[in-house]
């Protein structure tokens, strides 16, 4: 998916919860002012359209249930209209300066913004600090001074990991 559909849409979910208000706290007054006109724009230009109208009217009662269909919708117009992209474009950036933030997606995986942590297809995130080694993926062989490992898949964290939020998994010494 382009990363500029992607932005639009990510900015749009966020404004579409409660029209900007949680934006105005977290980012101020010219970023919430500036997503509510992308949110304006994007809807108009959905609305207008018959097969769109529905989702777009449903997207403005459950952002997060219709997040996929309007994603969809919005990069359809953007390939289809150049002018629509470069309008869209510069209302995403004016919302980027004002906010201080910078959405990038390139390829598969995950966007991570204010102090999030996101990682992309086949890869590992961990919040917090790390000291040591960490080895993720498939058929790695691991030596140190008292063992060697051979991976068939998972992760290996040796030293101190200082992680925030939860870690899911079970410790292979005692299998639980």
């Amino acid at each position: 998916m382009d990363p500029l559909t992607l932005a639009i849409s990510t900015i749009l979910g966020k404004y579409a919860i409660d029209k900007g208000a949680t934006l105005l706290k977290e980012a101020g007054q010219a970023a919430a002012n500036a997503a509510g006109k992308l949110f304006e724009k994007v809807m108009q230009r959905l609305k207008a359209d018959p097969a769109e109208a529905k989702n777009a009217e449903r997207f403005e009662q459950n952002p997060e249930g219709y997040k996929a269909p309007m994603t969809d919708a919005i990069d359809e117009k953007l390939k289809a209209d150049p002018n629509l992209a470069a309008e869209l474009k510069s209302l995403v950036e004016e919302f980027q300066r004002a906010s201080g933030t910078t959405i990038i997606n390139t390829g598969s995986g995950a966007v991570a913004t204010h102090g999030g942590v996101a990682a992309g297809a086949g890869g590992v995130a961990v919040g917090g600090s790390v000291g040591g080694s960490i080895v993720a993926g498939n058929h790695n062989r691991v030596e140190d001074k008292r063992q060697t490992i051979n991976r068939s898949g998972g992760v290996d964290i040796s030293g101190t990991a200082n992680i925030t939020g939860d870690v899911t998994g079970r410790d292979k010494t005692t299998g639980k």
